[in-house]
């Protein structure tokens, strides 16, 4: 949920219900033969990483239980099991994709925007080419470099695989370089020395 448009802030969940909701799904998609995507929600990929590397020190909530409990596991198995035999591409993963960082969007008159979600214009086809505008616009240029976030996303070390969502930050705070308001994560509270030294070593991979 991006509070935009005529979508009211009122309908977006909170930090800890986004944080149990994302859970829910990796643990759902563990069970699936393709990758799950989030659409501006890009700490499931933090989530996914911290999991993988077990250093997801983070309590998960009454409502991901509630969603756990929900689940109909037997029938999830059934589809699978179909799944697997029509399947005949694999969804790859493509980590750091977000608002003005490989995505962009155009709308009918050509003003070009970081994305559908963030609107902010940064230029216009009818009068500059969309790879200048991409290259050179000051929007795009900022996007592109994760250490321009500011609050906890500029101190993240996930901030290149997530970043948060651009969108959701400029909705909130007025700033599409702001943190993401809805991520639970504080990266000086919920990854101690060992943890982060085991995060170091697979980003640098």
């Amino acid at each position: 949920m991006v509070p935009t448009g005529r979508a009211s802030a009122k309908l977006m969940p909170n930090a800890r219900e986004f944080e149990d909701v994302l859970n829910w799904l990796h643990d759902v998609s563990r069970m699936l033969p393709i990758e799950i995507k989030s659409s501006a929600a890009t700490h499931l990929r933090r989530i996914e990483v911290m999991r993988a590397l077990g250093i997801y020190r983070l309590n998960l909530g009454s409502l991901y239980q509630k969603l756990m409990e929900k689940t109909k596991f037997e029938k999830l198995a059934g589809i699978v099991g179909d799944m697997k035999k029509e399947r005949k591409h694999e969804i790859k993963r493509t980590y750091g994709v977000t608002d003005g960082r490989g995505m962009l969007f155009i709308s009918h008159v050509g003003e070009v925007y970081p994305s559908g979600f963030l609107p902010v214009v940064a230029g216009n086809v009818r009068r500059s080419s969309l790879s200048e505008i991409y290259a050179n616009s000051k929007v795009f240029v900022e996007l592109k470099n994760p250490n321009n976030l500011k609050g906890k996303c500029g101190r993240c070390p996930f901030r290149f695989i997530c970043g948060g969502s651009r969108a959701r930050a400029y909705a909130v705070f007025g700033d599409y370089l702001a943190q993401e308001p809805c991520c639970i994560f504080m990266p000086e509270r919920d990854l101690n020395r060992d943890d982060f030294e085991v995060l170091q070593n697979f980003l640098n991979f």
